[in-house]
């Protein structure tokens, strides 16, 4: 059983290397790492009002912006005519919180308003909290949207892609696609959003509420957005490894690499992780699961150590090396 796993991990990261090209129609790539910038080479550059930097889903520092859910947000302005588009796909790491007594449903990135037609992929808190990829016309007289399967969790990290085209809307969560039953018809269209429509960050106007605009509350980071249809290949690409906005896969931070020093196997691993280094400066191990969360840490590893994994369920996670003089990353697979 566990070679015909290593034989199909195999072949499937062979075939989905040569599928996954993540820099191919990349329009615009906001790292939010400090700023609002646009780190495709498009300049689609976003002018931030309010939100300040915070650490990510892996704890780096100034890697992420916050929104305060009051009056926080990105305007990014009329960059992309979405109607002369075939497709677009929209990828971001969202922290969704709660603010009490207060209304922030609707609110991601969107394309328009609902007035004159939009197309978003959001939070929305009416009854459940729940994701929504939404491509709606004027007044959403003709509306296409799939919800997110299950309720999130508030101050919890989630990868969210929405795929919109004139044929459907598809919405991913932490890379499953999502087929909840109130997926909505194919009457929305891009020709719906105006060619002019603008883009926002963590505001939209919203025309039948008691309140004018709708502002985000949380985290947001490494928003992604594509003038094609991503592959099911990408999308869990995406949500599996840390891509930057050249398409290549980086570590965790870009300080100095001590991968050549550093040693894990077997990988895959059933239940016991050997680690060999050749450092004087011992270091340290951190674990992330997919989504960003920290499932185990030990500090001064020696330079021949065994880690028990065996309490980790199937997947893929992240280890993080680090001390005095740099870190690096590993991907690690568990598969009992």
């Amino acid at each position: 059983m566990k070679a015909l796993y290593l034989l199909l991990f195999s072949a499937i990261s062979i075939v989905g290397s040569a599928q996954i090209q993540l820099d191919s129609l990349l329009f615009a790539c906001y790292p939010l790492d400090g700023n609002a910038g646009d780190s495709s080479g498009n300049a689609n550059h976003g002018l931030a009002s309010g939100p300040f930097a915070t650490v990510d889903r892996f704890n780096n520092s100034n890697s992420a912006y916050f929104f305060d859910g009051a009056d926080d947000w990105i305007q990014v302005g009329n960059v992309l005519s979405v109607p002369n588009q075939s497709a677009v796909t929209i990828s971001m790491w969202i922290y969704p919180q709660l603010i009490s007594g207060a209304i922030n449903r609707n609110v991601s990135i969107q394309f328009g308003s609902k007035d004159v037609g939009q197309l978003t992929l959001r939070v929305q808190e009416e009854n459940l909290p729940h994701f929504q990829a939404n491509l709606v016309d004027a007044y959403a007289n003709n509306t296409s949207f799939t919800r997110s399967d299950n309720s999130f969790d508030y101050d919890t990290w989630y990868h969210v892609v929405g795929v919109y085209t004139d044929n459907y809307v598809n919405l991913y969560v932490n890379g499953a696609q999502q087929n909840d039953s109130q997926n909505k018809g194919t009457g929305g269209k891009l020709s719906g959003v105006p060619s002019n429509a603008e883009l926002n960050i963590g505001k939209l106007y919203v025309w039948n509420s008691p309140v004018s605009y709708h502002y985000f509350h949380g985290k947001l980071d490494d928003i992604k957005i594509y003038t094609r249809e991503l592959s099911f290949a990408e999308i869990t690409a995406l949500y599996q490894n840390n891509y930057n906005c050249s398409g290549t896969i980086t570590g965790i931070s870009d300080e100095k690499d001590l991968n050549q020093n550093i040693q894990v196997f077997p990988n895959p691993v059933i239940n016991n992780l050997q680690i060999a280094h050749s450092l004087s400066e011992l270091p340290n191990l951190e674990l992330f699961n997919v989504q960003g969360q920290i499932v185990m840490s030990r500090t001064n590893l020696m330079t021949n150590e065994y880690i028990d994994l065996s309490n980790l369920t199937n997947g893929v996670y992240t280890a993080r090396f680090s001390n005095a003089n740099g870190q690096s990353t590993k991907r690690i697979v568990v598969s009992h």
